[in-house]
């Protein structure tokens, strides 16, 4: 049974909470920063002063704050498209969400008209853009309707296809089962990849 641990770190006058998750079996020491604390799972017999040690030598790559690049910045005059970085110029937010809209819209029209050619989907579907923030796309057969996030308008071609396909999986499989990531899988080999990518906003792939 693991035993959890209250304790508290101090480095140069500021105090973190800590909290230390002792596990049976564990042979390594990993530690991890979140929201202020810091929390550490490790060995049964791992002494407050390993752990302590451990964390002044990994303090500044625990702490770092990673700053993430956003899609498009005004002040630095910049936008993603299609994972390829361009200048901004002559354009307002609303000129250049409208003009991303369109363009992500022709893009899907096209992967899903090749899609068709080699996967087996069942109904015809509309495309829709949408302003959605939590998922990057969604499968309505109630509507045959294939929802995307205007976000993928920043990510490479071959990660927005990614997406199509994932949707178009939903049309055979509506769950998230083994079966329907086989047949991901299937039309998209590098499906995993383009994953991480979207989930860490690696908006040239790179």
């Amino acid at each position: 049974m693991n035993k959890v641990k209250e304790d508290i770190y101090e480095k140069e006058g500021t105090i973190y909470p800590l909290i230390i998750t002792y596990k049976r079996g564990m042979r390594s020491i990993r530690f991890r920063f979140k929201n202020g604390s810091f929390y550490v799972s490790c060995p049964c017999f791992t002494t407050r002063g390993t752990i302590v040690k451990g964390i002044d030598k990994f303090f500044d790559r625990l702490t770092k704050v990673k700053e993430e690049e956003l899609p498009y910045d005004f002040t630095n005059n910049y936008v993603y498209i299609f994972g390829e970085k361009f200048p901004l110029d002559g354009y307002d937010e609303k000129a250049l969400l409208k003009k991303l809209k369109a363009l992500l819209f022709d893009e899907i029209t096209r992967q899903y008209s090749d899609l068709l050619k080699i996967m087996p989907v069942s109904r015809d579907y509309r495309i829709r853009i949408s302003n959605a923030k939590s998922r990057y796309g969604s499968n309505s057969r109630r509507t045959n309707t294939l929802s995307f996030s205007l976000q993928l308008v920043h990510y490479t071609k071959e990660a927005i296809n990614s997406v199509v396909v994932h949707e178009l999986a939903h049309d055979k499989y509506m769950d998230h089962s083994k079966k329907f990531y086989e047949f991901v899988y299937k039309y998209c080999p590098n499906y995993n990849m383009y994953r991480k990518q979207l989930i860490h906003k690696k908006y040239s792939g790179k």
